[in-house]
């Protein structure tokens, strides 16, 4: 059985087979482009439809139904996978499309070596041929595998004519080549075929009419002129060189025209100055002469290696060559080997001398080159072992490539400088911008910096949308704003006629495996900033060397960033991509699972952060192993910190999706919140994690996160809202059944009904949480802050007599544990109480010892609000020197502190300044010494004892 798709798709057995409808057509030439590879499903119902309906799927196994009946006299298997199906060719059945790519490839190996035997190879390649690829079969997929294929069938007869010309049928080919140059007028290959057809015939004058009529359909259509190759034979034909060139009789580098085949330089190139000056300095410090730019698909790598050459030409007297790897091109890479024989061809050296292994040929090629200054462009390579063949043996030349990956193999074995390129940075952008659109558009520069923030800096995207400006005059930048803004933004980022910025993402997309392909749909799928390791393996449930080798891949495949704390984030147009893929290639169901697991992890790191941060407050989930808690607390706070974007992300993500991970992930960055976060977004995600909680009749998570809220609100200064949360908080652990679950929430909530004189409600408060108080005291931080809160209310209402009790009790309660914060603010409450009872050796010990335990303490204010309480009471009993000094570590920076505590520390300065006022005119009288000095020191402190006693009693 025969397939043909070189034309119209068609099955012949002995006769035509009957192919029912143009989706089984479809389908066949789908599954023959991949045959023996499984097609996806998913990619089916992409390739069959532009919008597949609900019923996709079902449809498409309808068509396997009715094309296995047709086959069914076929020796080839159509297989059903576990994803998709496979079509299996048995030794029997044949396709052209095989065939053509095996003979193309024969004729390819023997082109150098025998090209009578590849002309024949060639021309049993172009006879397969019936029409346009995939004639009658028009789907999204397929139409661009049809222009591949007939792209293909184009190269094949320009090599085909072009051995012909070698092998001196100068006139046999000039009838098919002018056939070839009226269906392609603007293909410069076929048009210096002619030429050189015509030339050799000593056809001179038409082969320069030809130049004319092609340089001038060239720029009247494309405002282009042809290319160096181009121009040389032109320039040739008018010097009279009719003959064509000898072929020489040995291998080597020939005396005629300096190769020139470097890219044209763009005019509109812009930026990348600071890249081109290190490169150049690099260059002539003669510190490597291999050079590897990477980078993102369309970062403008070979804008900048061209424009670099260019500028370093006048050096390489021997020439400029450039060869098109075409590692991510339709098709396949060039091979080493065909790379090869075209950098030999460029210098010169007649392909039939050429020898036909690909070792003896990089070394013939290194002895040819030896010697000479050339400047070679190695343009979109794929790996290592595809450059190392074609680097030189000397330092002479200088080899410029570029790639999409790093090439860390190719680093490895030679000295190469690796050079990172990245998208443009704002300034950069608006500038390309600019240079494209031209000066007939008058756009400020605040329009443009949108429109570049949307191409995310990407180069290629930033020359489309330009372009698109620069060509259609009625579209506005405002207009085109808002089209990129909208869910479909790759698809605006493409001119008629051009694949875009999705087709560079794509080939970079089809190079991966697919577990890694996999991954990295999930990746962006994932609600998430930046993924690590960890979270890398948790989304996909492998081990995290798997996990940590194949972001590494990604990585230097350009296809993640690399962080600053050493995780990786995506590029904003990659993630759509890949998100677009993702939602194409994986179902609703995977991508959900995947992400719940995602979620899982988070929430189990986050509640063992709480849990190291918080030992005393109840787990989040269940009690956290003691093994996998974090070491220390910082340790834990600067994972949060780290982490705290994705963090939000995922809490986000559960909260749209009623997941419990909403509220489990909030109340896990409590403390960061707490510590760094800004006030608005935590009860902003507190609210939405409280509605999804609500929707799902989670009492626990409402309990978590009215706690939450209460806490934020108490730290927002918001009394009454933070006074209703708490109380919805202790309302709801008893709902639950574990009052003392909602012992924190009384805490808070007493020192919240302190600081705003609401004594009896205190009151009340602190006696229901001291009565649910356990037996076994194993919450001694919380024991402690409730009598700790006592004392003061006792404090609050003039009785320091019955302040001490609690005080005595809390400070007891902290002895022995690592717990510097809370026993600073029992020492400081025994100060006040002290002082309050005329004991000041007492109150002073106790006051600095509050200062000690905070002295290392990040928290400005509380170190701050112990200054504050230790100079206050030196200003009544003892150094004002020493009380000035404390006061003013607070006032070094106020904008750090309580504004409260502020007021009353300059208040007390002032005191003390009229009191050294009032002490000048006093002199120690003869035979008195300085007592009566210190009595009349004494008198006025006591004058200003008045004002701190009164603030220290409204002040914690």
């Amino acid at each position: 059985m025969d397939f043909h798709v070189l034309g119209n798709v068609e099955v012949w057995n002995n006769g035509p087979v009957a192919l029912p409808g143009r989706r089984v057509r479809a389908l066949l030439a789908l599954l023959l482009l991949n045959h023996g590879r499984t097609v996806s499903v998913n990619r089916i119902c992409e390739s069959l439809w532009t919008d597949p309906p609900p019923t996709a799927v079902r449809q498409v196994q309808h068509c396997v139904s009715l094309l296995r009946k047709a086959l069914a006299d076929s020796a080839s298997r159509l297989i059903t996978g576990a994803s998709g199906y496979q079509l299996d060719l048995a030794p029997s059945d044949s396709a052209d499309v095989v065939e053509f790519e095996n003979l193309v490839s024969q004729a390819r190996a023997s082109a150098d070596t025998d090209p009578a035997t590849a002309v024949s190879h060639w021309r049993a390649a172009l006879a397969l041929w019936r029409g346009n690829a995939l004639a009658d079969v028009c789907h999204a997929e397929l139409t661009t595998r049809a222009a591949y294929l007939d792209e293909q069938r184009v190269v094949a007869t320009e090599e085909c004519l072009a051995t012909r010309l070698e092998l001196g049928h100068y006139r046999e080919a000039i009838a098919e080549l002018v056939s070839l140059t009226r269906q392609f007028p603007l293909r410069e290959r076929p048009a210096e075929l002619l030429m050189q057809a015509l030339r050799s015939c000593g056809r001179r004058i038409e082969a320069i009419d030809h130049y004319q009529l092609f340089r001038t359909r060239l720029r009247e259509e494309l405002g282009l002129d042809p290319g160096e190759r181009l121009n040389r034979l032109h320039r040739e034909l008018l010097r009279g060189e009719d003959s064509p060139r000898p072929v020489p009789a040995v291998t080597g580098l020939p005396a005629g025209p300096v190769p020139a085949e470097l890219p044209a330089d763009l005019v509109s190139f812009t930026g990348r100055s600071d890249v081109l000056d290190a490169l150049i300095e690099h260059i002539d410090g003669g510190e490597g002469r291999v050079v590897v730019v990477h980078g993102i698909a369309g970062c403008g790598k070979t804008s900048l290696v061209v424009r670099l050459a260019h500028s370093l030409a006048a050096r390489f007297d021997d020439g400029m060559l450039y060869v098109n790897l075409r590692a991510h091109a339709p098709g396949r890479e060039l091979s080493p080997h065909a790379a090869l024989s075209q950098l030999m061809r460029s210098i010169g050296v007649h392909p039939g001398s050429l020898p036909g292994h690909t070792d003896e040929l990089a070394g013939r090629f290194r002895s040819t080159v030896a010697g000479r200054r050339l400047l070679i462009v190695l343009d979109d390579a794929y790996s290592a072992e595809q450059i190392l063949p074609l680097l030189p043996g000397t330092a002479e030349c200088l080899v410029l490539i570029t790639a999409r990956s790093e090439l860390p193999g190719l680093l490895s074995r030679t000295d190469a400088l690796s050079l990172p390129l990245g998208p443009f940075g704002p300034h950069d952008s608006v500038r390309l911008l600019r240079s494209v659109i031209g000066d007939a558009t008058c756009t400020a520069d605040e329009d443009l910096s949108a429109l570049a923030r949307l191409c995310s800096g990407l180069p290629v995207a930033l020359r489309v949308v330009g372009e698109r400006l620069r060509r259609d005059r009625r579209l506005t930048v405002t207009d085109l704003v808002a089209e990129l803004s909208g869910p479909r933004r790759l698809d605006q980022l493409r001119l008629p006629g051009d694949a875009g910025v999705r087709a560079a993402f794509d080939s970079s997309y089809r190079a991966l495996p697919d577990r890694l392909q996999r991954l990295w749909r999930l990746l962006a799928y994932a609600p998430v900033d930046s993924v690590s390791v960890h979270s890398a393996a948790s989304l996909t449930s492998w081990p995290e060397s798997q996990a940590d080798a194949a972001l590494e891949q990604l990585s230097t495949a350009h296809l993640l960033d690399v962080t600053e704390t050493g995780g990786y984030r995506f590029h904003d147009l990659l993630r759509m991509y890949a998100t677009e893929r993702a939602t194409v290639e994986d179902t609703l169901a995977e991508r959900r699972e995947a992400v719940a697991r995602l979620l899982d992890w988070y929430a189990s790191r986050a509640d063992a952060a709480y849990q190291t941060l918080s030992p005393e407050f109840p787990p989040i989930r269940r009690p956290v192993e003691r093994s996998r808690l974090f070491a220390t607390k910082a340790a834990a706070m600067s994972w949060l910190h780290d982490e705290s974007t994705n963090l939000v992300m995922c809490g986000r993500y559960a909260a749209r999706h009623s997941l419990p991970h909403c509220w489990q992930l909030t109340t896990g960055m409590t403390n960061w919140w707490v510590n760094r976060g800004n006030r608005s977004d935590w009860v902003e995600n507190l609210s939405a994690a409280l509605s999804a909680a609500q929707s799902i009749g989670d009492r626990e998570g409402q309990w978590r996160i009215n706690h939450g809220l209460g806490l934020a609100h108490y730290l927002s200064a918001n009394f009454a809202a933070s006074r209703t949360h708490f109380r919805k908080a202790i309302s709801l652990t008893h709902l639950l059944g574990r009052p003392r679950d909602g012992l924190w929430s009384h805490s808070i909530l007493a020192e919240l009904e302190l600081d705003h004189g609401r004594y009896a409600d205190a009151a009340h408060t602190l006696r229901q949480a001291i009565e649910l108080l356990p037996s076994n005291r194993r919450t001694p931080r919380l024991e402690a802050t409730l009598y700790r809160n006592l004392g003061y209310l006792h404090l609050k209402t003039d009785r320091p007599t019955e302040a001490m009790e609690p005080l005595r009790k809390a400070n007891v309660l902290l002895s022995g544990i690592s717990a510097d914060v809370c026993r600073s603010y029992v020492e400081i409450a025994l100060g006040q109480a002290n002082q309050a009872l005329r004991r000041p050796v007492l109150a002073g010990r106790h006051l600095r010892q509050a200062v000690r335990l905070l002295e290392n303490h990040h928290d400005r204010k509380l170190r701050g609000n112990a200054h504050l309480r230790l100079g206050a009471f030196l200003a009544e009993y003892g150094d004002p020197a020493e009380a000035r000094a404390h006061l003013g570590i607070l006032l070094e920076q106020p904008e750090t502190q309580n504004a409260d505590h502020v007021a009353e520390a300059r208040k007390i300065l002032a005191w003390l300044d009229l009191d050294d006022a009032l002490m000048v005119p006093l002199k120690p009288r003869p035979g008195h010494g300085g007592a009566a000095h210190r009595r009349d020191r004494a008198s006025g402190g006591r004058r200003l004892s008045q004002v701190c006693c009164t603030m220290a009693a409204t002040t914690v």
